[in-house]
């Protein structure tokens, strides 16, 4: 699957980057805070300058803070 973007309050295009740099793709098992091992389905780049953004992760794919599973946006 191809890795996940998506276009920021300023209109740039980000990517979802896990620890080491590496773009995060959909479908991806990454591991929450708490050792789970969950699935990234995608994710929402901050809508304003102070925001994190979002991933949807897990069955309900339930949107979290990306910093949950160690990622960010770039």
């Amino acid at each position: 699957m191809g890795k996940i973007t998506s276009v920021n309050y300023d209109g740039k295009v980000m990517v979802l980057v896990d620890e080491y740099g590496k773009p995060v793709h959909k479908g991806d098992k990454v591991k929450n805070f708490r050792g789970e091992i969950e699935t990234i389905w995608d994710g929402q780049a901050p809508h304003k300058p102070s925001s994190t953004g979002r991933v949807y992760a897990g069955p309900h794919k339930a949107g979290v803070f990306p910093g949950a599973f160690n990622l960010k946006w770039e």
